[in-house]
C-alpha cells in the first residue's frame, strides 16, 4: 500500500475491528468502497492456517469467502475491476482437490467469483501466490534458511534435491 500510495496512487484499505458477518458492516463496507470510486479492488485479506478448528473455520471463511464476497460485491457496485489471489495450494497431487482447508475456501471464493463474472459482468483478475514469504515472516522457509546458514555457517538439510519450488517474494 505504502508504494502505491509513494507513487501517487489514492488507496483506500478496509480493516476490521469487528466481525464482518454483521449485516450492517457489510452493506457499509460496499458504500465506502462504491463511494471512493475506485478503479480497482484488490481482496487480499486471508486467514491460513494448519489448524482445522471450529475457530479457524470461522476465521478462514470469514476473511476468504465472506469479506472477498462483500468486496466482490463492493467491485460490482463500484464498476470496477476485481483483484484477488489463489493459492497453489489449490492443486492437489490429482489436481482435483484441494490440499488443505483454506485452500478449499480459496476454491469455494472462486465459484463465487465465477457467479460475478459470468452472470453480472464483473471484470476479475486472479494471481495465483506460490510459496510466499517476505518481510516479517518467521517460518522455517528456504531462502530464508539458507540467508540464516550463509551468515552462521550451519548445514541445511534439504529433503529431496530434485524437488520443485516456486518462490513469491
Amino acid at each position: 500500500i505504502r508504494r502505491l500510495v509513494h507513487e501517487g496512487y489514492s488507496v483506500r484499505n478496509i480493516g476490521r475491528q469487528m466481525s464482518i458477518l454483521e449485516p450492517q458492516r457489510a452493506s457499509e463496507i460496499v458504500s465506502e468502497i462504491k463511494a471512493f470510486d475506485p478503479k480497482f479492488v484488490v481482496h487480499l485479506a486471508a486467514h491460513q492456517t494448519t489448524l482445522h478448528n471450529g475457530a479457524s473455520i470461522v476465521k478462514v471463511l470469514e476473511s476468504g469467502v465472506v469479506l472477498g464476497s462483500i468486496m466482490l460485491e463492493a467491485a460490482l457496485a463500484a464498476n470496477a475491476t476485481f483483484l484477488t489471489t489463489g493459492s497453489y495450494w489449490q492443486h492437489g497431487p490429482d489436481d482435483s482437490s484441494s490440499n488443505v482447508f483454506y485452500a478449499s475456501a480459496k476454491d469455494a471464493f472462486h465459484e463465487l467469483s465465477n457467479f460475478y463474472r459470468v452472470k453480472l459482468g464483473l471484470s476479475i483478475r486472479e494471481i495465483t501466490l506460490f510459496d510466499n514469504y517476505g518481510p516479517g515472516d518467521n517460518r522455517q522457509k528456504l531462502l530464508p534458511s539458507l540467508l540464516r546458514a550463509t551468515m552462521t555457517g550451519e548445514k541445511v538439510s534439504l529433503r529431496r534435491s530434485d524437488a520443485l519450488i516456486n518462490l513469491t517474494y
